[in-house]
């Protein structure tokens, strides 16, 4: 028998392009003469999906959750040709989700006056979650006599996300700041501080980088080492904010509402991403490099995406600070850290969360106004002395502890006359 021929195999499934040397048998084929039939058989390829993830009906690659669904499961699917896998749609009501969202509680609607139950509001913002998602509403307007406390309010997006089905996986190309190249042909990259990503459908995102100072306040959220030790270690997103909310906030310089609406949207539910090691993205949105001193943070920014048919979309995005990372050089390494990371599947999941335009309100609470009530015939000491110099509107009037005394009066009582509107 030749050197390297192939024999016929024992489970009798012959492979492509191969030559089984004297195996036409009675035995291997089942006849002496006459026709056969060769039955091509298949088994099933399993697409592994984490939670936030869904293959599409008649798709090889698995994708971000779609808006208005969620996709919960760590499980193994199977290709369908009509039916999308691992994807529920939104209860009744809710009908809206952030792309990647992995839980029900992550389904939404609109707040309302009513459904917002906020005191005194006549106009509301933000979203209803579904069961125990933590709502986001807030007021935006309020009664007379009412104003807005916004530090107590969050920060509700309300520009749908671009809606780009991302898969990373097919290269990607960066030019530094100081022109120190990777792989940025394949791109037609040039301008120093610019990289590009591909996925494995052809879907191009091209982006720039920046080098900051962020001692200087530029509204970088460094809290590597916070997140971790919220997340990182098996702790649910629930217990983010309650006991250990303090630690992740407590550095932010974003201010909580913008720290929450961080958490809520880009990594609720995806605690097991950080438990494996994967450092966290984090949201500059009041950063602009121009305006502060150049430094060895490195910052992110998509700027364009290009789809399999070649039609660009520019899609300005806020900056993002790729947390975890250490340079050797910021200015030769930062863009390719950019395209390295967005060309990573979870990474990419809360990219994709970022490349739409952000539009962001921040409301609150509404709360009574301070007036403030001068008392006649009555001393500094007396007003004070019951906190009587001011009042809140809606709220109690506190008098002075005393009236001066004049001679044949008797005192009956402070009188507010009320001016007509």
């Amino acid at each position: 028998m030749p050197a390297f021929a192939d024999t016929f195999p024992s489970n009798g499934h012959m492979l492509e392009n191969k030559t089984y040397v004297n195996a036409a048998t009675q035995q291997n084929i089942g006849v002496y003469d006459g026709t056969v039939t060769a039955t091509a058989q298949y088994d099933d390829m399993y697409f592994y999906l984490r939670p936030g993830q869904y293959l599409p009906a008649g798709s090889e690659y698995v994708s971000v959750c779609p808006v208005g669904s969620y996709c919960p499961n760590e499980t193994e699917v199977t290709y369908n040709e009509t039916s999308a896998q691992g994807a529920t749609s939104c209860p009744s009501g809710y009908p809206n989700s952030f792309r990647g969202s992995s839980s029900n509680t992550q389904c939404y609607t609109a707040c309302t006056v009513g459904s917002a139950n906020i005191a005194h509001a006549t106009a509301v913002d933000g979203n209803d979650y579904y069961g125990a998602g933590v709502d986001t509403c807030i007021a935006i307007e309020c009664e007379n006599g009412y104003h807005l406390n916004e530090s107590s309010g969050a920060i509700v997006q309300k520009t749908p996300l671009i809606d780009v089905d991302w898969t990373p996986g097919g290269g990607h190309g960066a030019v530094g700041l100081d022109g120190s190249k990777d792989d940025s042909a394949l791109f037609g990259l040039t301008e120093p501080g610019t990289w590009a990503a591909k996925s494995v459908n052809d879907i191009v995102v091209f982006g720039e980088s920046a080098c900051v100072d962020t001692d200087m306040g530029a509204g970088v959220d460094e809290l590597d080492s916070a997140m971790l030790g919220v997340l990182g270690f098996g702790n649910s997103p629930e217990s983010i904010f309650g006991e250990n909310g303090d630690e992740f906030v407590a550095n932010s310089l974003l201010g909580k509402p913008r720290a929450r609406f961080i958490m809520d949207v880009l990594f609720a539910n995806r605690a097991e991403d950080y438990a494996f090691g994967f450092p966290p993205l984090f949201v500059a949105h009041d950063l602009n490099p121009s305006s502060v001193p150049a430094g060895g943070s490195c910052v992110c920014r998509i700027q364009q995406i290009k789809t399999a048919d070649g039609n660009v979309q520019t899609v300005p995005g806020p900056w993002v600070y790729p947390g975890g990372m250490s340079y050797m050089s910021c200015e030769s390494d930062c863009a390719r850290v950019c395209a390295s990371r967005f060309d990573n599947t979870d990474d990419a999941l809360a990219f994709q969360t970022m490349i739409g335009a952000l539009d962001f309100v921040v409301g609150g609470t509404c709360e009574g106004n301070e007036i403030t009530i001068n008392w006649t015939d009555a001393t500094d000491e007396d007003i004070a002395a019951n906190n009587a110099g001011m009042c809140t509107y809606g709220g109690d009037i506190r008098t002075p502890v005393k009236a001066m005394e004049k001679p044949g009066k008797k005192f009956k009582g402070w009188y507010i006359e009320v001016i007509p509107r």
